[in-house]
């Protein structure tokens, strides 16, 4: 049995595929994955000013790990009190770039209302969607979200 803690780090989570992958009998077999994500590391772009936004205002601490992928994809996590945008900061102080989940945006809930309001959706200079699930574990998985967050610049 492997246990895997929750890494903290992008140099956290590179070193689980590799110890996972060593594990798998053969430590080359993250290779490709490391190849993708020292091209992202390589070559860093501006930040730009950005709230994480998922149901019912919740996000990412700024500094975590979610914020570091966030800074690999050109985009800076503003620090928010208790984790936290209220529509009050959405219309007070508009980040430049709102990163929307869309995880479980089918399942009615008070959260996901939330995320319907205008300020929720409009209040930034710019609004991205993006798939919630690999933010959840912000593991291997973020190089292909950071790949097309670059894309869209």
């Amino acid at each position: 049995m492997l246990s895997l803690g929750y890494p903290a780090s992008i140099a956290e989570v590179e070193a689980t595929m590799v110890r996972v992958a060593t594990v798998l009998g053969d430590a080359r077999r993250a290779d490709a994955w490391r190849r993708r994500l020292a091209r992202l590391q390589a070559n860093p772009l501006p930040q730009r000013d950005a709230i994480f936004l998922a149901a019912g205002g919740s996000s990412v601490a700024a500094g975590s790990l979610g914020a570091q992928w966030m800074a690999l994809g050109g985009l800076r996590q503003r620090a928010l009190p208790g984790g936290r945008a209220s529509l009050e900061t959405l219309a007070t102080r508009p980040p430049q770039i709102l990163l929307r989940s869309t995880y479980r945006r089918s399942q009615p809930s008070l959260g996901q209302r939330w995320l319907d309001h205008p300020l929720a959706r409009r209040s930034a200079a710019r609004s991205i969607d993006t798939d919630g699930r690999p933010w959840t574990c912000a593991g291997p998985l973020m190089v292909n979200e950071i790949e097309r967050l670059r894309g869209l610049r």
